[in-house]
């Protein structure tokens, strides 16, 4: 009996120690705490791991990272906040500068590289920023060829297409409405459509979802809304647990949370309820030079008319 005991306790205390060294690690590898010198040569040694890899060991060292609402701006006029930052974030700037990091050999790059993901063509400006997740982000990057929706590839069949339609005449709340009024030519138009799955699909296949997978949270429809998407963060799965690593108000820090555990949380949104989620893979840029070249090829630059604000 004091065997088993003696056991239980050595147990609990190596997997204390386990995650007290691992926390231990990510601090001393916590990207604000480097020097650009140091975190260039971090992101150097982490382009030898595969992409998906690649991603969950650049977001893995923003873990502890303060939430922060719109974290990111244009650094000048009405959103004054930095372009590009180490220390702060929502759930989508996590998402962003990860991504921008990941396919990067130095924070230069990366700078650089999260405009493009983060803004139409790069184009720093308020009105040329992806604010809707679901009718531009989404959108943009696809077509940027830096993210595919994986939807139907991990869910199969019990994926089906959900859709919103971006009113032409602006015709939302108040406060949208004017919104939609000064992004003028720059606010989505149409039907855009993805494939989602449900919340309990999600749950009993948690397991399944590959490493890295972007998992953006999609909300009933309401036509007097342009946004959808209330939530993003990325799988994470470690010795057959399934984790969900995301920039969260709740806790206020990014954080791996179970995955089981906060697709259950979904399942009680009563006065807005979840419709599905969303899975989407980020993609490695072979030559993201050549992808922008390409990009601005097919969109060329927008001319801005005289007094147009940007």
């Amino acid at each position: 009996m004091k065997l088993a005991v003696y056991i239980a306790v050595f147990v609990s205390l190596l997997a204390f120690l386990t995650v007290f060294m691992e926390q231990a690690r990510a601090s001393e590898t916590h990207w604000d705490r480097m020097t650009p010198e140091e975190a260039d040569r971090e992101l150097q040694d982490l382009q030898q791991l595969s992409f998906p890899k690649r991603i969950v060991a650049v977001s893995e060292r923003f873990l502890g990272a303060a939430y922060r609402l719109d974290s990111l701006g244009e650094g000048r006029g009405e959103d004054a906040d930095p372009t590009f930052r180490l220390d702060a974030f929502d759930c989508l700037t996590f998402v962003e500068t990860v991504m921008a990091m990941a396919e990067s050999n130095s924070l230069e790059d990366a700078k650089k590289t999260l405009q493009f993901i983060r803004y139409k063509q790069g184009r720093i400006g308020w009105r040329f920023r992806h604010h809707l997740t679901w009718g531009q982000w989404l959108v943009e990057n696809i077509e940027a060829r830096r993210v595919e929706i994986s939807t139907r590839r991990i869910a199969g069949d019990a994926a089906k297409s959900s859709a919103k339609t971006y009113r032409t005449k602006c015709n939302y709340s108040e406060k949208w409405k004017s919104w939609c009024t000064r992004l003028g030519d720059m606010a989505p138009q149409g039907e855009v459509a993805f494939p989602i799955v449900g919340v309990s699909w999600a749950i009993k296949h948690a397991k399944e979802i590959p490493e890295g997978t972007l998992l953006f949270v999609v909300m009933q429809d309401r036509p007097w809304l342009p946004y959808r998407v209330k939530h993003v963060g990325m799988v994470v799965q470690r010795k057959g647990k399934p984790l969900f690593r995301h920039a969260t108000k709740t806790h206020g820090k990014v954080k791996d949370v179970s995955l089981v555990g906060y697709l259950k949380t979904l399942l009680e949104f009563e006065t807005w309820p979840v419709e599905g989620v969303l899975f989407a893979t980020p993609l490695e840029q072979i030559d993201p030079h050549r992808v922008r070249r390409l990009y601005e090829r097919k969109y060329p630059p927008i001319p801005l008319k005289p007094n147009q604000p940007r």
